[in-house]
């Protein structure tokens, strides 16, 4: 600085002393100064923020700082337009903002305007980035982002307005610089227009830009011009002022880029050789940097060496031989003393020293020990040889690790062992992927490997294949595919022979290995012989051999489509059914082909439905089950299990021959992995006898047959399963986990679904046990009363079970004091449900009371009570409450319950997710407490607030990863709670709006790796959106930023997702208002349409979008209805060609977003009169909706919509134009399929509706 202060970018040292002035100055090894303070200069002004009127932050831009105005001069004046200087919050990068005034109509040919120019590049243009509008200033603002040109000044404020004379060398500097600018716009078919002083810029360094590209386009709207404002002066050239003349336009023809050169003539040169005076200049600062860089690396080297701990086992290394030499040469560089012993910094000493070494100069040099003892002469080349011997050791002894070494480093229980162990694999992988794979199959097939090892080789090998993220997993197998043909010959073959090894951790690697290359390359057509081969391998009398191919089989057949291993299912089903056979004389080859069979199942159907082979099949599933290994026993119960779920429909004749007895019996197995998969298998049974009452009662209800018939196994084997099930509930283990899975919490699930499936059967039964055992002094009988007589309040007929439940309730409110831990547990998870499916049966006058003073008082004890007594008082709110009632039975004990919860909700505890049970807890009460309880929710709202704001103060001391995930959790809880508040106060909420808003502007902004708690902020932000409606508007440019930086978070798709719905809220809320955003808003959906990264889930999402869009801004949709239809042709498109069961959901989604779409723009264009410019696409509409209802799967919501759809377009046009359409067939045949629907439901009273529509239309 000119001032003598240190710039802390650059580092000042004391010069070379006294007796070494054979040293070169330390500014001989740096950049030139003035080069240097320039750029030292132009750093500060980047970095510089000074404090103003404008915005903190406006779109993507924050730090925003005045810079010099343009100035624009017309016939009426001088238009001022506001230069700013910002920060991208996206790149990180300085850029120049251009603020103009539009009027809202021009907005959009604005835009479009300053569009034009992002393509133009040259040297002296101010590049154009991009053109948004906000109303953070209060108006209608354009702005224009342009490069930002560091301590740059236009040319009226260098020159015209300092009164400086300027020679005419620089004026023909400036003019060819601008001429070859202007070349390249008029190249690209543009103008400029706006070309004086005050739109030139001019840098420290005399470098010329154009800093108005696009201007002139904006203010072309409104007729202005731009006069020249220069005069040469008397001395200037008759060149100049030939020049000056045709410009000027007092001569004429108008003259070309071109003939500025002829004029230039010499002067070219002159600039040419000003280029390449600044060229040697920055070449020779680039050299010295580029030593300095030498310096670095030989200092690494240096330090590499030195002090090391330990090398190739030799804790001494580093301190004896040629290191120790090094050792002192490090120290007589750096650690220089002076006569007095004081440390000497010493630049020149460090640079000028290091510099002989990197030379290898002969020069020699005296180095001391530090205690004085010894000294050498040497010379720096000698000193260079020792660095680069050592360093070579080094490096050999780093090489010298091979991939078991590597490996078995991944595997160390030193965290830093494993973290270069990690990185050495992750670089071999980046920089050789094919030769990685092979070194890794190399280590896996290696017989003299250690265990360990082998399998990490064969980890390793797999996850470099597999992926759970679908698009990732694409990207591996395409990367797979890439790999030479030889190089994958060689792995798969290294694999299959670790099949055979001895190994069995090496051979369950070899096995997923395998397995997951089939998943890639037998979609492709490739490597048809695996099965085969594994096949032949099964054959063999290698043991070792037998059970691995056993293994891979079952690996290949859980992880692929069924359909390609179709063609192969015999012969598969039979050799794995060979290893299974109970002849089979080893139990591990029977495990593994009963493995392969429990994977295998799903696509045996063929076999399943051959009786023959059926029989075959249960026989020897059947047979396992009474296996020796109880391992065997375990998974043969697993296929029972997928047996019945697969293929229910075939079990009658067996469940009579054979499972009734076999599983009742596997329940009571004194080993607990049998009796839970034999408690699972009943589980399974009543699972699909459940589903098929339901699909009985729709069919029923639509006059049609069920496809399945109901065998009423539960009922019938009730006898026998009920009793076991109810001693089971006894068995529970006083120390066991809350988590852990148990025989008595799988009876408890047992019977909870028996009683679905069974109903009124099971009431009989079960209550004699409950009445015997609910005050039995042994609390295993006590708790499994309460938990046998809550797991039945579901599937019986209410009527039944309601004097029942009105007799034990004081009961259980009474155990709910129990001293024991896993009584009241269970009593309050019984209340729980009464609360949530028999609230009838709560005498209100009589029971409420006690009940509600007993939850509350819950809410104090244990963790584990505490969370289903705030699950019990969720359930009694949300039965209790009403439609905006003004009142409700809770309404007296609300405050208490509230405060309570905030209460134990102040310590930092959240054992079995008490704290946040609380919280959920008073967000629903929030939610559907009445209009009497709204003053306390608005207190609450405060509370939450004030908790809010501390986690926010606090979240700056927050360093450790378990420390932040709490406090991501804390805030999502305290979120969640004030969403519903706001939801539920509406407008009242704009009391704390601002600090709402606040709150989550401060979140977002520490939280970027924290994506559900970003999540909810947004759901919060919505729910503002709604309640203060156009109110919000004054929040939404300091928003908007991070609403389209959520859009555009490609990888956090249910962010993406929730801010898509939040556009939704923002147009339904704002109206015709939200058009002047929605240019921004239809681009980025858009985008997000075309990509291929963001997952497919929220594009539905997308679509209905454009619906909300449409229904807000009215005809004014117009500007994008042309695209908007390609888009929605498209999906419709990809629709009809979307087959396959894994895809049913995402289809019924995406015709669901395109039937919204298309009610919201036809609602919305026939809300502005402008319907008819919906009627060329008609035909289209029907077509596709005729293909989806022909087709099968159409969910309720797909049938709602698009009933909804053809009512709105029977509705926009009532005059007959798409008359011929509505009278088709399928039509009256989907209108009387929706009026058959639920009662009450929506789907009724939008069919009756179209019905109407379709009449009137259609007439």
């Amino acid at each position: 600085h000119d001032d003598g202060t240190e710039d802390d970018l650059f580092l000042r040292v004391p010069q070379a002393s006294s007796n070494m002035t054979y040293m070169k100055p330390v500014e001989h090894f740096s950049i030139d100064e003035t080069l240097r303070r320039v750029l030292a200069g132009e750093m500060r002004a980047e970095n510089m923020v000074t404090s103003s009127e404008l915005p903190f932050q406006i779109h993507n831009y924050y730090s925003l700082t005045p810079e010099e105005s343009l100035e624009i001069h017309d016939q009426t004046g001088v238009i001022n337009v506001q230069t700013i200087k910002a920060q991208s919050i996206v790149d990180g990068n300085h850029y120049c903002l251009h603020r103009v005034n539009v009027a809202s109509s021009a907005t959009s040919f604005a835009l479009h305007a300053v569009d034009t120019w992002k393509a133009v590049q040259n040297p002296g243009i101010a590049r154009v980035h991009e053109a948004f509008t906000t109303r953070a200033f209060g108006d209608n603002s354009l702005i224009i982002v342009y490069d930002y040109k560091p301590l740059s000044l236009s040319l009226k404020t260098k020159i015209v307005d300092a009164h400086v004379p300027v020679p005419e060398t620089f004026l023909w500097t400036l003019v060819l610089q601008l001429a070859s600018a202007l070349r390249s716009i008029h190249s690209a078919g543009l103008a400029v227009n706006l070309l004086n002083v005050s739109t030139v810029i001019l840098s420290t360094t005399n470098r010329v830009y154009i800093n108005s590209c696009g201007l002139s386009d904006v203010l072309s709207l409104w007729g202005r011009g731009n006069p020249p404002v220069i005069m040469p002066g008397p001395s200037y050239s008759t060149d100049f002022k030939e020049l000056f003349g045709y410009l000027n336009g007092r001569l004429t023809p108008v003259i070309a880029i071109d003939d500025i050169l002829r004029l230039a003539g010499s002067r070219i040169f002159n600039e040419l050789d000003a280029v390449r005076r600044d060229a040697d200049l920055l070449h020779s600062s680039l050299r010295l940097e580029m030593g300095n860089g030498r310096l670095v690396r030989l200092m690494c080297k240096i330090n590499f060496i030195t002090e090391r701990a330990e090398n190739d086992m030799d804790p001494e290394w580093s301190e004896t031989g040629d290191r120790y030499l090094i050792k002192l040469f490090r120290d007589f560089v750096f650690h220089l003393v002076n006569e007095n012993g004081h440390p000497v910094a010493d630049m020149a000493h460090v640079i000028g020293n290091l510099n002989k070494l990197d030379a290898g100069s002969e020069e020699k040099v005296m180095l001391m020990s530090r205690d004085e003892k010894s000294c050498l002469v040497v010379s720096y080349n000698e000193i260079k040889r020792c660095i680069e011997d050592a360093f070579r050791e080094l490096l050999a002894s780093f090489r010298k690790m091979s991939f078991s070494e590597i490996l078995g480093g991944t595997l160390s229980p030193d965290a830093r062992i494993r973290e270069q162990a990690t990185r050495a694999l992750e670089s071999a992988e980046s920089e050789n992927f094919p030769q990685y794979l092979l070194s890794l199959t190399q280590e896996l097939a290696n017989e003299a490997g250690q265990a360990p090892v082998r399998s990490a080789a064969g980890i390793a090998l797999k996850n470099a294949l597999t992926a759970k993220d679908e698009l990732l997993q694409e990207q591996h197998a395409q990367r797979w595919l890439q790999v030479d043909e030889s190089a994958r010959s060689q792995i798969k073959q290294g694999t299959l022979v670790t099949l055979g090894s001895g190994n069995r951790q090496a051979t369950t690697a070899a096995a997923q290995t395998i397995a997951a290359i089939a998943a890639i390359e037998l979609p492709q057509g490739q490597w048809m012989d695996l099965i085969t081969t594994l096949l032949q391998n099964i054959s063999t009398p290698n043991t070792s051999l037998k059970i691995a191919s056993l293994q891979t089989i079952g690996f290949i057949c859980e992880t692929i489509d069924p359909n390609i291993l179709s063609t192969q299912s015999n012969t598969i089903l039979t050799a794995v059914i060979q290893g299974a056979n109970s002849e089979e004389p080893s139990q591990e080859v029977r495990f593994a082909a009963i493995t392969a069979l429990l994977n295998s199942l799903e696509f045996v159907n063929e076999n399943f439905n051959n009786e023959g082979e059926r029989n075959v099949i249960m026989q020897t599933v059947c047979e396992a089950t009474q296996s020796p290994s109880s391992e065997v026993q375990i998974v043969a119960f697993e296929c029972l299990v997928r047996i019945m779920h697969f293929y229910y429909d075939k079990m009658s004749f067996y469940m009579e021959k054979a499972l009734y007895g076999l599983t009742v019996i596997g329940m009571k197995h004194e080993e607990e992995k049998i009796a839970l998969q034999a408690i699972e298998f009943w589980s399974t049974v009543c699972d699909e006898e459940i589903d098929i009452q339901i699909e009985e009662s729709n069919a029923y209800e639509l006059g049609e047959t069920p496809d399945f018939t109901n065998f009423h196994f539960a009922k019938i084997a009730m006898p026998q399963v009920l009793p076991t099930l109810l001693f089971l509930l006894t068995k529970q283990d006083e120390d066991a986990d809350e988590d852990e899975w148990n025989v008595s919490m799988a009876a408890a699930t047992c019977l909870s679904l028996l009683a679905q499936a069974v109903g009124n059967d099971i009431v009989a039964p079960v209550i004699p046990f409950v009445e015997q055992n609910i005050r039995n002094p042994d609390w295993h009988y006590r708790e499994a009363a309460v938990m046998s007589f809550g797991s039945i309040l579901e599937g019986p007929d209410p009527n039944v079970l309601i004097p029942l439940v009105s007799q034990a309730l004081p009961v259980l409110i009474e155990m709910i004091k129990d001293q024991v831990l896993q009584v009241k547990d269970s009593a309050a998870w019984t209340l729980g449900r009464v609360c949530s499916l028999l609230t009838s049966c709560i005498n209100l006058d009589v029971h409420l009371h006690n009940l509600v003073s007993a939850l509350v008082s819950g809410l104090e004890d244990n963790p584990r009570i505490v969370a289903n007594c705030c699950w019990a008082i969720m359930n009694l709110s949300e039965n209790l409450s009403g439609s905006v009632a003004q009142t409700y039975p809770l309404s007296k004990y609300f405050e208490g319950m509230i405060t309570t919860l905030l209460r134990i909700t102040e310590s930092n505890v959240n054992a079995n997710n008490s704290r946040a049970s609380a919280y959920e807890a008073m967000a629903v009460l929030a939610s559907t407490g009445p209009k009497d309880t709204y003053p306390v929710i608005a207190k609450l709202g405060l509370a939450i607030m004030d908790r809010l704001d501390t986690t926010i103060a606090n979240s700056g001391q927050i360093v450790g990863i378990d420390d932040r995930l709490m406090l991501g959790e804390l805030q999502s809880n305290l979120l969640n709670v004030l969403t519903n508040v706001t939801r539920t106060l509406g407008k009242d909420v704009s009391e704390i709006a601002d600090r709402i808003m606040t709150a989550a502007i401060a979140i977002l902004n520490t939280s970027s790796k924290m994506a559900a708690v970003a999540e909810d902020v947004f759901l919060l932000v919505g729910a503002l959106i709604t309640a203060l409606e156009t109110d919000f508007t004054r929040y939404l440019e300091t928003f908007a930023p991070f609403l389209y930086a959520a859009l555009q978070n490609h990888e956090e798709y249910q962010l993406c997702s929730i801010a898509v719905g939040l556009i939704g809220d923002i147009c339904r809320s704002l109206g015709q208002d939200a058009s002047q955003y929605c240019d921004q808003f239809m681009s980025i959906l858009l985008h997000n349409l075309e990509s291929d990264v963001l997952q497919r889930d929220v594009k539905p999402g997308i679509l209905s979008c454009f619906g909300d869009i449409a229904l807000a801004i009215g005809g004014r949709f117009e500007t994008y209805l042309d695209v908007t239809f390609n888009v929605l042709i498209s999906a419709c498109n990809l629709s009809a060609h979307t087959v396959g069961e894994e895809n049913i959901d995402y289809n019924n989604d995406l015709r669901v977003g395109i039937f919204e779409a298309l009610v919201g723009i036809v609602q919305g264009l026939k809300s502005d009169g402008k319907a008819q410019l919906v009627l060329p696409q008609t035909q289209n509409i029907f077509n596709f909706m005729g293909v989806v209802y022909e087709g099968n799967m159409r969910s309720y919501e797909v049938n709602k919509a698009m009933i909804g759809l053809i009512g709105d377009l029977a509705d926009a046009f009532a005059s007959g134009e798409i008359r011929d359409f509505l009278r088709a067939e399928w039509i009256h045949s989907l209108i009387k399929e929706g009026r058959a629907g639920p009662r009450g439901s929506s789907l009724r009273e939008v069919s009756r509706w179209t019905r109407e529509m379709v009449k009137r239309a259609s007439a």
